[in-house]
């Protein structure tokens, strides 16, 4: 009987084959599929990568053993041996994704036979799958929407982000994409030069999906706002995670070093125009959380009971006080 994956193997495996574009990894009961762009090509079994034995892998991939990663499965390439080679598993990879088929879509009326939902189907329709398809239903865009980017830090877009004490940050990572709110009572970021951001690890809920996903996809994304007008200045970039003391320490508030710090390499900086805002009436409605469910009753329902709960929302103001940074 096979046993199950260790987490940490197919973790382990992804960054292996992080040059690969359009990879995840599934959890697939108790063992984990790896996917890219759409089709399952591997699996780790037994914390054992196989590959799908295509006319892309023996190529690339000669002299390796063949073997069943389950009882009953069909003989697989067993690719533990190149482990130790990101880039030629990363090869492997869009070399085997390339031979496998595209996979079947699905029929969206099948679905909802068998949901018991007649209304999913009409939803479905006219879905653009290219991006001609996409372009035919968009207006040609104004010099102000293409010329509004940046390369690097200029005066008005450093004066909009010293100013800006709340951003979002934006990552992605072999389990998908992650949005993480960040927020300072001064500069929610630090310009360490022209093409250069600094972000803060200050304490948190100790998750650090954003920084898991740094580390093994550098791809970031800053939405930058400041509260009057409505715009919104975005970067866009590449990141790493610095543990340097000199650049903690540069950072530090009333003697608390953060954590670590996020250093954004800027692509490129533009602005989003008011619309948006302006149409939700963000900064203009106040308060609108009235009768919304709390943090403690979200955590009490989602675990009935054993997590949240009036004492964690009358607890939660205090103890985010002392642990702001």
């Amino acid at each position: 009987m096979a046993v199950a994956g260790d987490p940490g193997t197919v973790e382990f495996v992804a960054e292996q084959m992080a040059g690969a574009v359009l990879l995840r990894h599934v959890r697939m009961f108790g063992e984990y599929g790896i996917w890219c762009d759409g089709k399952l090509e591997a699996l780790v079994c037994d914390n054992q990568l196989f590959f799908k034995p295509t006319s892309g892998a023996p190529g690339l991939l000669p002299g390796l053993p063949m073997g069943s990663p389950y009882p009953g499965a069909k003989p697989m390439v067993m690719a533990d041996a190149v482990l130790d080679d990101p880039t030629l598993l990363a090869q492997a990879v869009a070399r085997i994704a390339a031979k496998l088929p595209e996979p079947k879509r699905k029929n969206p009326q099948h679905r909802n036979r068998r949901s018991g939902r007649p209304g999913l189907a009409r939803k479905q329709m006219n879905i653009i799958r290219t991006i001609p398809e996409l372009e035919a239903h968009q207006a040609i865009p104004g010099a102000a929407s293409t010329r509004k980017v940046a390369l690097r830090m200029t005066a008005e877009y450093r004066a909009w982000i010293a100013r800006s004490r709340f951003c979002i940050l934006t990552t992605v990572g072999p389990e998908g994409s992650d949005d993480s709110p960040r927020g300072d009572d001064g500069p929610v970021v630090t310009e360490l030069d022209p093409g250069t951001l600094a972000l803060p690890d200050w304490h948190g809920n100790d998750r650090i999906d954003s920084l898991r996903n740094i580390v093994r996809d550098g791809r970031v994304s800053l939405m930058f706002m400041v509260a009057g007008p409505g715009n919104v200045v975005r970067v866009n970039g590449r990141a790493v995670v610095s543990a340097d003391e000199g650049l903690r320490s540069r950072i530090a508030r009333d003697g608390k070093l953060p954590r670590t710090v996020i250093m954004i390499a800027i692509g490129e900086i533009s602005f989003q125009c008011a619309r948006a805002l302006k149409s939700a009436g963000l900064w203009r409605l106040g308060d609108r959380s009235d009768g919304l469910p709390s943090a403690g009753q979200i955590l009490a329902s989602l675990t009935d009971g054993s997590v949240g709960g009036p004492d964690y929302d009358r607890e939660w103001p205090e103890r985010a006080t002392q642990t702001m940074w």
